[in-house]
């Protein structure tokens, strides 16, 4: 019994010291990308360089795309095309990779 404790123990202690990191990067949207599947991606002009910095996708290059490749919130749609046709910086919260380790993973979008 006392080894199914330390097991338990240790466990438990290796879950909860799993972290989950992020980058931020700010630019304007120079590229938008929109797939038919329902994907869409985005490139900026100050490219991801925090991203990449951090190591949040280390297979995608700082020029790569963000986005996100499984079906896209309408808002968030609306968000990046919002932002594009107005000229407007973004800030875009990246964590991890998308498209098998093309595209850093958008978690969040900023418009300034």
């Amino acid at each position: 019994m006392k080894n199914y404790r330390l097991l338990l123990v240790f466990l438990l202690s290796a879950v909860s010291s799993v972290s989950y990191s992020q980058s931020a990067d700010r630019g304007k949207i120079t590229t938008f990308f929109a797939s038919g599947s329902g994907a869409v991606a985005i490139q900026i002009d100050s490219a991801f360089l925090n991203a990449n910095t951090s190591g949040e996708c280390p297979t995608a290059s700082d020029s790569a795309y963000a986005g996100v490749a499984s079906s896209v919130d309408p808002i968030l749609k609306s968000t990046i095309l919002a932002a594009k046709t107005m000229g407007r910086d973004v800030t875009v919260i990246i964590a991890g990779c998308e498209v098998g380790g093309g595209w850093y993973k958008i978690q969040d979008i900023y418009v300034h």
